[in-house]
């Protein structure tokens, strides 16, 4: 085992799955993970619900239960609880939005959250309603800052695409509650079972393993954990070179 006594945060797409198939051994390593114990929980940018995800999972092989799945919802809504948020006015569909534990409310929110432009096909009129919003000084959420995601070996507009255009005309920041952002893995990383939170040195007990040598690797180091590169899904050659990870494979199992 490469690295002794700690827990792993995994990320799901590109590297434990590619669309709804186990790549990279993902099915062997979750399950040498569970018979010796290992602490774990799988990470996502993905804002499907859980029953979704693990649907998605037991299709490729890998049975996990709900409170080892980990995405930007559960960030938002730790965040809206702290804030004392009930009313937002929550750009997704409407099943993402019930995952939200907060009133819609497009005339007076107390916050915006960015989820998801697809799905309902977001257009030029719910846009400047955004924008209309924050010039109001409406704080603006989102889960992801991904300008993309892949589909087979195309690349699809994502949500981050938008904030980038919303955030270019309003001419301010939205904070992000996904991966990379710290909220996001330090939320993650109370959730690991084994991890105390009063423990100083509990970042060098966390391992995080992605594809994204951004968002899953760079970032990470700058929080002080550990990294592994996946040479799959958004990994391109030379990657490693740009992000200086702990360890680089095409093969979870060499991880253990």
């Amino acid at each position: 085992m490469i690295f002794e006594h700690c827990s792993y945060i995994i990320d799901i797409d590109g590297t434990v799955l590619h669309n709804e198939k186990a790549i990279n051994n993902s099915v062997a390593f979750i399950e040498k993970l569970q018979n010796t114990h290992v602490d774990f929980i799988l990470a996502t940018n993905s804002i499907s619900s859980k029953q979704k995800q693990m649907a998605r999972l037991l299709k490729a092989g890998i049975s996990v239960n709900e409170d080892q799945l980990y995405c930007p919802i559960d960030a938002i809504n730790i965040y809206l609880q702290q804030q004392n948020i009930t009313r937002c006015f929550c750009v997704a569909s409407n099943d993402d939005i019930k995952q939200i534990q907060c009133t819609q409310n497009d005339i007076d929110p107390q916050i915006i959250v960015l989820l998801d432009f697809e799905k309902n096909n977001i257009n030029y009129n719910d846009i400047q309603t955004i924008v209309d919003l924050a010039q109001k000084d409406i704080p603006i959420i989102t889960a992801s800052r991904s300008p993309f995601s892949l589909s087979g070996q195309t690349k699809k507009i994502d949500t981050g695409a938008f904030v980038c255009l919303i955030e270019s005309i309003i001419q301010k920041d939205i904070n992000v509650f996904g991966k990379p952002s710290k909220f996001y893995f330090e939320n993650a990383i109370s959730k690991l079972k084994s991890i105390s939170v009063n423990d100083k040195n509990t970042t060098k007990q966390v391992v995080i393993i992605g594809d994204d040598y951004q968002t899953d690797i760079l970032n990470s180091k700058e929080f002080g954990l550990n990294t592994v590169l996946v040479k799959s899904g958004k990994y391109e050659d030379g990657q490693e070179d740009l992000c200086k990870p702990d360890f680089v494979t095409d093969d979870l199992l060499m991880i253990v």
